[in-house]
């Protein structure tokens, strides 16, 4: 989506409250568990959430997206927590029964890595030229 798709969504208190829980379950989990259980977590609530029946609908995904983006600012800053960022938002589409894309890729020269959310080939929490120049190692 980034900069290709443009939705607008309306931010409701139950978005604020499903931001907010997404986000503490992000920070705490990458704070206090290994990176290993983090991954496995998100991977087990994906397999469960596979045959739910949610919709998926890319404009509600979109929209949804651009809620968190609204919303995310307040709370911290995307600079230099791409990690942060990107597992917040999978969490957060998570509480409406959405299970995208993790992904987590690096670069060479120079070094770097660089994490971020999508579905299918739609980037939600990016744009193409920021993330082009990457390798997938993880994709969740």
């Amino acid at each position: 989506m980034g900069d290709e798709l443009e939705v607008r969504g309306r931010v409701r208190l139950n978005h604020i409250a499903r931001f907010a829980a997404a986000f503490v379950s992000a920070r705490c989990s990458l704070s206090w568990r290994p990176f290993i259980r983090v991954v496995d977590g998100v991977r087990s609530a994906k397999t469960r959430g596979a045959g739910t029946g949610y919709p998926s609908d890319i404009l509600a995904i979109a929209a949804l997206a651009d809620i968190f983006r609204k919303l995310r600012p307040f709370v911290f800053t995307a600079e230099g927590r791409c990690l942060l960022h990107a597992l917040t938002l999978v969490k957060f589409l998570g509480r409406y029964g959405l299970y995208p894309d993790w992904v987590v890729a690096v670069t060479t020269h120079p070094w770097g890595a660089h994490s971020w959310v999508q579905w299918g080939n739609c980037l939600l929490d990016t744009n193409p030229d920021k993330v082009c120049q990457y390798t997938p190692i993880m994709v969740v």
